[in-house]
């Protein structure tokens, strides 16, 4: 599903830690908190009860003043994954393809950094996968390549901002949503403000397809909303096609401005990119990735 070449590259980077909460447990991600990892932080005066093992005897030996070594813990984090599997993310075969192998990347990258992953397939009859760790890594390669070919069993009842309450979730530090976004801007901004109350850090991708972002028709068309089934004729006119950007426009900047308001990351991606150039340069300009 990805290549050697971009695996390895996902091996070597993560989610911008900024800012985000670490759990209890062991991991590869350093913590502000002191423990027993191979980091060195600094040094404190050496008070009783501390571990004599970590008494510096060089410094003792300069300064005739007993100092141990103090050095930052490693903890895991816990993270969100939602695709938008509902149906205006697979009318077009080149964005279902992104949208599973971006998926597939950001999956690998947190599993990889020995992170704690919830994989949510928003849209799909199906449980969450839980995974931990890079003995996981490969396996969701596997998981989210029969995901690409066969979208499996399908849950139309809910749109993917409206499904996300509903959603059985446990307490992540990070949400990452992968969705266009189409939907109605009410259950947009209702969702955000439920996510902001859950005190995560949440990066918000907006995948679209180029025909999304500049219409090529042209003469008369029916069309046909993928999500409710409805059908509308349509004249495509320069005025009809500069009336859907602007609408486009006025949507996007309201997600965009929504997701400032609560200080989660917003960014729209093309379907035409490859993928490693979504991961490795539009998500590192954009915070999500370093």
């Amino acid at each position: 599903m990805l290549s050697p070449q971009f695996l390895s590259q996902l091996k070597r980077h993560r989610l911008n830690p900024s800012r985000i909460s670490t759990g209890q447990h062991k991991g590869a991600r350093t913590s502000t908190r002191h423990g027993s990892s191979l980091e060195f932080s600094d040094y404190q005066m050496y008070e009783l009860g501390d571990d004599v093992r970590q008494i510096d005897w060089n410094v003792y030996a300069r300064t005739e003043k007993v100092y141990v070594k103090r050095y930052l813990d490693e903890r895991e984090v816990s993270i969100s994954l939602y695709l938008d599997c509902t149906e205006s993310m697979r009318t077009e075969s080149v964005k279902w393809e992104r949208a599973t192998e971006l998926t597939a990347s950001l999956a690998y990258m947190i599993l990889s950094s020995d992170d704690r992953l919830s994989l949510h397939l928003v849209g799909q009859q199906a449980a969450p996968l839980k995974k931990k760790g890079m003995r996981d890594a490969k396996g969701i390669l596997h998981s989210m390549g029969n995901v690409k070919n066969d979208p499996g069993e399908r849950d139309s009842r809910n749109p993917f901002m409206r499904s996300l309450k509903g959603r059985q979730r446990s307490k992540s530090s990070v949400t990452v949503l992968i969705t266009d976004a189409l939907e109605p801007l009410s259950d947009i901004i209702e969702a955000l403000k439920w996510l902001s109350s859950k005190k995560e850090r949440v990066y918000f991708i907006q995948l679209l397809h180029e025909d999304e972002i500049s219409p090529p028709y042209t003469g008369d068309w029916k069309l046909k909303d993928s999500e409710r089934g409805e059908e509308i004729d349509v004249s495509f006119q320069h005025s009809v096609i500069d009336r859907y950007l602007e609408t486009l426009h006025t949507h996007n900047e309201a997600i965009q401005r929504e997701c400032k308001r609560y200080g989660f990351t917003y960014r729209t991606l093309i379907s035409s990119q490859p993928v490693n150039e979504m991961v490795l340069k539009d998500l590192k300009m954009s915070g999500m990735v370093r």
